[in-house]
Parts: structure tokens; sequence; C-alpha cells
């Protein structure tokens, strides 16, 4: 089964939990699945690169923005690729525009075009593909809110034995009630589910 994995800011937000990140991503190819990850900048990362950019000017350039926006999550992404290859696995960080999501141009909102995934099929149950949660084949953009979901469902390459796997920051105590299954994990919560 392909799974896409999703980690959020704070599943990464340092370097032992990027270490859990790659424990958990290992166990999973373990399981027999092929897997991509897709990850966040490490939390509060961001917030210090907005406030960085904001020492300089009160109105930054959108362009700008983006390209210093998406500087965290390459990082990240970069960082957990080494920590797979530590382990022995095959792993390798795309961007945005290397993973093949094609979007416009649109500073700071950019939306999705297409997503062509070709380059990840040739090798999909060999390695392990680590993408950032921004960027894209116009140069650098941070993406309109609902479409990085698109990323994530779009990338079960035509595989309808299919599960988005997100570590989220909720708790609830009946998970029933939501619209997806929800699996506990151990330490955080997740969302699960299969493509029909």
């Amino acid at each position: 089964m392909l799974i896409v994995q999703k980690y959020g800011g704070t599943s990464v937000g340092d370097l032992e939990r990027i270490e859990n990140v790659a424990k958990r991503v290992a166990r999973t190819k373990k399981e027999g699945n092929d897997l991509i990850v897709v990850v966040s900048a490490m939390s509060g990362e961001t917030n210090k690169l907005i406030e960085y950019a904001h020492h300089f000017s009160k109105n930054p350039s959108p362009r700008e923005m983006d390209l210093l926006l998406s500087a965290g999550e390459r990082v990240t992404s970069a960082l957990l690729a080494i920590a797979l290859k530590e382990m022995g696995h095959d792993a390798i960080a795309l961007t945005g525009r290397q993973a093949g999501i094609y979007t416009d141009d649109v500073h700071t909102s950019a939306r999705i075009d297409k997503i062509d995934t070709s380059v990840m099929q040739e090798h999909i149950g060999e390695r392990f593909y680590l993408i950032p949660t921004f960027e894209s084949e116009g140069g650098f953009v941070t993406l309109y809110a609902p479409y990085s979901g698109k990323v994530f469902f779009s990338l079960f390459l035509g595989n309808n034995r299919f599960r988005y796997f997100q570590i989220l920051k909720i708790k609830t105590d009946r998970p029933q009630s939501l619209h997806r299954q929800i699996k506990t994990a151990s330490a955080s919560h997740a969302v699960s589910f299969r493509c029909r």
C-alpha cells in the first residue's frame, strides 16, 4: 500500500522529534508499505522568518517572502532525509518543483495547476520521497491553504489502495463523530483514510 504521511511543525519541532519521525517512517516501510512523506517547517521557524523579514520591511515583497518561508520546509525535509539515510534507508528530499508540483505564479497564495507524479512513480518502492509543503514549478511560492491538501491527495499516483496519514494537534473524545476515520497513535492523533 502507498501511504502519504504529512508531519506538521510540532511533529518535527526539534532534532529529537525529527529522529522520531524517521523511526516512524522506517517502521511503516518495514511493514511493507511504500511511502511519500510531506513535512512542514520545524515549529516556530516560520514565525521566526516572518519576524526577520519584518525587521527590515513592514511590507516585504511577496516573492521574497515565499523564497524565505520555503526555506523552513526545505531544512526539515533535508534533515529527515539525512536521518533516514543514516538509518540505512534510501531517501531523497525534493523541492516542490522536483516533485512535479506545478502552480500559478501568485505569490503567498499560489494554486496548484497540476501534479506530475512520474518522477516518484519510477522509484516509489525503492526510496522515501520527502517533500516540503511549500514551493512549486514556478520558483518558490506558498500555497493557498486549501490547496496543500490537494498535494497530499494527488500523490497517490493512481493507486486506489492509498492511505493519507497526518499528525494533528487535535484531541477529541468522540473520534467517531469526525467525518473520516480517526486512529490514535501513542503520543499524538492521526487521520487515516482510504481513497475509493
